[in-house]
């Protein structure tokens, strides 16, 4: 028989749940958004009415425009040489300087800012000039040469257009629980899944957390940059039919990620349903064998009738 679900996990999930359960003014999270994906609310549902599993994070997929954030100092410190350490900070800073956060390598932090952001496809506007440079906050292009549009590498401040398939985690009651999520997710293509905190079997406290999700899908492309610094232009570097083409892709590959998250359903479904009824491998054996044995004795019993009504019914 399947093991009680831990105390500590139901805490947990009932926690989360209840949070889950406020009214959409109430109800916030850390993500741009703030709220709950529409596209994965039914998803989310099903999987937390399954005993071991509760979600914790969770996006269905998304269109986004963002900005990157300041990657090294103003032009007061222009002569000065620094590297960029782990945890994003200036290596090396002269003394008496205070070091700042600068933004990483994806450009987050420091300034970096969503243009835009959408949870669903988009429909491509068939009217208007230029209407994805200015949906997406960018200034067309001017007619100048790549040398003369772009700043310098070091302090570019790049405009990134992305499509990122769903990601969700969840966290398990046990092993148990969590190889039964990451074998959906894994079948259902979503290849780079993974699990954490797989501690000992039967230690006090562990929950592992199963992290769904699929690199495969997503693209990132450069289309614009920013002119002039702190509250400059942002200046899009490629032209409308670029636009239209990568939204395009984009709306392409929601498609795809819809088809892989219904999978995932469905197997996570199958996964649960299977769990619920589970048996020892012996025991599943030997009740197969009696099963096989009970429709072999009824069959025979049925064929003797029909001889006997036969029989019957020719004299």
């Amino acid at each position: 028989m399947k093991a009680p679900t831990p105390s500590s996990f139901q805490r947990k999930k009932e926690t989360i749940l209840r949070h889950l359960a406020l009214p959409e003014d109430q109800y916030t999270d850390h993500s741009p958004k703030g709220s709950v994906d529409e596209g994965i609310r039914a998803l989310l549902a099903e999987i937390n009415t399954c005993p071991g599993l509760v979600t914790t994070s969770s996006c269905a997929g998304r269109i986004s425009v963002f900005l990157e954030g300041q990657k090294r100092c103003p032009d007061t410190d222009a002569e000065f040489k620094y590297s960029i350490d782990d945890s994003g900070r200036r290596a090396g800073a002269p003394e008496g300087k205070e070091e700042k956060k600068l933004a990483g390598l994806g450009g987050k932090g420091n300034g970096g800012r969503w243009l835009f952001v959408s949870h669903t496809p988009l429909a491509l506007p068939s009217t208007g000039s230029n209407p994805l440079t200015a949906l997406f906050g960018l200034t067309p292009a001017p007619p100048a040469a790549a040398s003369e549009l772009l700043p310098p590498p070091l302090n570019s401040r790049y405009v990134h257009f992305k499509f990122e398939p769903m990601i969700l985690h969840i966290q398990a009651a046990s092993h148990a629980d969590a190889q039964r999520v990451l074998g959906a997710a894994m079948q259902a293509g979503f290849r780079e899944s993974g699990a954490l905190n797989l501690v000992g079997a039967g230690v006090e406290g562990a929950a592992p957390i199963v992290a769904v999700r699929s690199a495969g899908l997503g693209f990132d492309s450069v289309v614009g940059v920013l002119r002039g610094g702190g509250q400059g232009e942002v200046c899009s570097v490629v032209d409308e039919a670029y636009l239209r083409m990568v939204v395009g892709m984009a709306n392409e590959r929601f498609e795809e990620n819809e088809r892989r998250k219904g999978k995932f359903r469905q197997l996570l479904r199958a996964g649960a349903e299977e769990t619920e009824g589970w048996e020892d491998r012996g025991v599943r054996s030997a009740r197969m064998r009696g099963e096989g044995l009970a429709r072999r004795e009824e069959l025979r019993n049925w064929s003797a009738r029909v001889r006997e009504e036969g029989g019957g019914g020719g004299e």
